[in-house]
């Protein structure tokens, strides 16, 4: 089964909602995504999935150079809701192989 891990959850080059996940399996080839609930007044409203490296920075799109975006969701949902839309719910601690 598919899984997102919580690996951090204090990442200062975004916003305080950003944490950074571990998946279990890649998609579209990325392995670990940040998932940011937008707060800002002048962002758009909502939950984004970023493409993230291992150590929490941007992943570019490899044909367009942009933030890679995975998903976007509606304002108000969770980061496990969009993960777990996404096909990876969020594995909880203790329960790691």
């Amino acid at each position: 089964m598919k899984t997102a891990t919580l690996l951090q959850s204090d990442m200062t080059s975004w916003q305080q909602t950003t944490h950074l996940y571990r998946l279990s399996e890649p998609v579209d080839d990325v392995g670990h995504v940040a998932v940011c609930v937008s707060t800002e007044l002048h962002a758009q409203r909502g939950t984004t999935i970023f493409a993230a490296t291992d150590t929490g920075g941007t992943r570019p799109h490899p044909e367009t150079g942009r933030w890679w975006v995975l998903a976007r969701f509606v304002d108000g949902t969770a980061h496990e809701e969009g993960l777990s839309e996404l096909g990876y719910p969020v594995e909880q601690k203790g329960t790691a192989a």
